[in-house]
């Protein structure tokens, strides 16, 4: 196929900010983790698929299989449709967790 590029789960992007690699990153309505610790500027590779530990929203359970937002005000996994869709939870986590296993939406 001539205008194949690629397979899409990892894209390049500008830093608008300092970066540490496992930071959630939004792109308008795109959500990914970063590989890499970068400045402001500089670009680095957003990961759009695979499975991560994602801080949540606290006293908040969810259970395996929920779908779960991005919070783009507080930075962390809600159940409640605020902004974008992160995904699905696959590790169950209870209200006293700090984190919760995400399954990136495959887009």
């Amino acid at each position: 196929m001539k205008n194949y590029t690629g397979p899409g789960k990892v894209i390049t992007i500008t830093a608008a900010a300092a970066q540490t690699s496992g930071d959630v990153i939004q792109v308008v309505d795109l959500l990914g983790v970063v590989s890499n610790t970068v400045a402001i500027g500089e670009q680095n590779e957003l990961c759009l698929e695979g499975e991560y530990d994602l801080g949540k929203t606290a006293a908040l359970a969810i259970a395996q299989g929920d779908k779960v937002y991005w919070n783009s005000t507080t930075k962390l996994i809600t159940k409640t449709n605020t902004d974008v869709i992160a995904g699905y939870c696959t590790k169950a986590a209870l209200a006293a967790d700090t984190k919760v296993r995400v399954k990136l939406f495959p887009f």
